[in-house]
């Protein structure tokens, strides 16, 4: 119940990337330090991240003006990123400055977000790498879908991992980042 009434109280007290700035990534940059050291429990970061989780879309969900004209931004994290609470941040980030976001989920192969590119023809794609698993698959990945994407579609990579692949992006029109403000520079 303290950690829902400090979000919650958090949340009311500051602006939206505020709150994910200075309340949510340094909680969950905490709990995953204690994780990796074995000073918390493995629950105790899934506790905290669906708490989180939730918080995030009730905040995703609230009204905006988000119609058709707006820009479309797909975002999604790659095969073999499981953590998405950053992707869904960037969600909440990209409606706050004017765009239409579509999440499509976390641990997805190359060849499905491309098929969401060809579906939804966003105005560019943010992808999510937060971990570092396996440097040459998710290289092999990023590759994969540049080479399946339309070259005129921008896109960012962010996240904690998002440097490691600066490299791959070659000549493609991308934008590596590490911070909310990064993807804010990138959307305009």
């Amino acid at each position: 119940h303290a950690l829902e009434r400090g979000l919650n109280r958090a949340a009311v007290t500051t602006g939206r990337q505020a709150f994910l700035e200075r309340v949510v990534a340094p909680l969950m940059e905490a709990v995953g330090q204690q994780w990796s050291t074995g000073s918390g429990r493995i629950v105790y970061g899934h506790f905290a991240a669906g708490m989180v989780h939730a918080k995030l879309v009730g905040m995703l969900a609230q009204p905006s003006d988000s119609g058709p004209e707006k820009p479309g931004l797909l975002i999604a994290a790659p095969a073999g990123q499981c953590c998405y609470l950053g992707a869904v941040a960037v969600a909440i980030v990209a409606q706050d400055h004017g765009w239409r976001p579509l999440f499509i989920g976390s641990d997805l192969p190359a060849e499905e977000i491309a098929a969401a590119h060809a579906i939804i023809a966003p105005q560019m794609i943010a992808l999510s790498i937060t971990c570092r698993v396996n440097d040459d698959f998710m290289l092999a990945e990023l590759r994969r879908l540049l080479d399946l994407i339309d070259d005129r579609c921008p896109f960012i990579i962010g996240g904690r991992a998002a440097r490691v692949y600066r490299a791959c992006a070659g000549g493609h029109r991308g934008v590596f980042g590490e911070t909310l403000h990064d993807l804010v520079d990138a959307l305009y």
